[in-house]
């Protein structure tokens, strides 16, 4: 990519964007049930280092956002928000997709091992790849 002002814009609209969707949409056929603990662990590291780089570059735009984001929430309280209609934030972060799920569902988890001191321990001390090798074989 080029320098100069919309470099960073450009290379997150034509290199991390797309490669971002790509790979979420990719995970997002693939249903959760039919995959083993080593493919889902592959999932989470592949959508987390996707993840990783692209809010790294979408910090290029985010003072483009902020703008956009307070334009519309004060344009949709002041002119088209009645009572009982949702909030400002609920079009523009989304309904509860299965990728938010899926997040509430990994915080649920650590949550509750936490409140196992055995595991926890256990979990924080054993590589992701021993862990695979303590559930099993499963799907394999």
């Amino acid at each position: 990519m080029g320098s100069g002002e919309g470099s960073g814009v450009t290379c997150w609209r034509e290199y991390s964007h797309p490669r971002f969707v790509r790979i979420v949409e990719g995970w997002e056929a693939k249903s959760p049930a039919g995959l083993s603990a080593k493919e889902l662990l592959a999932g989470a590291r592949e959508l987390l280092d996707v993840g990783t780089e692209y809010y790294t570059s979408v910090q290029t735009i985010i003072p483009l956002a902020y703008v956009s984001e307070a334009l519309f929430t004060t344009f949709y309280n002041r002119l088209v928000r009645r009572e009982g209609d949702p909030p400002a934030q609920t079009f523009l972060l989304g309904f509860d997709s299965m990728p938010i799920q899926a997040e509430k569902s990994l915080y649920d988890l650590g949550t509750w091992s936490r409140e196992h001191p055995d595991l926890a321990r256990a979990l924080v001390g054993t590589p992701s790849e021993q862990i695979l090798d303590l559930l099993g074989a499963e799907g394999e």
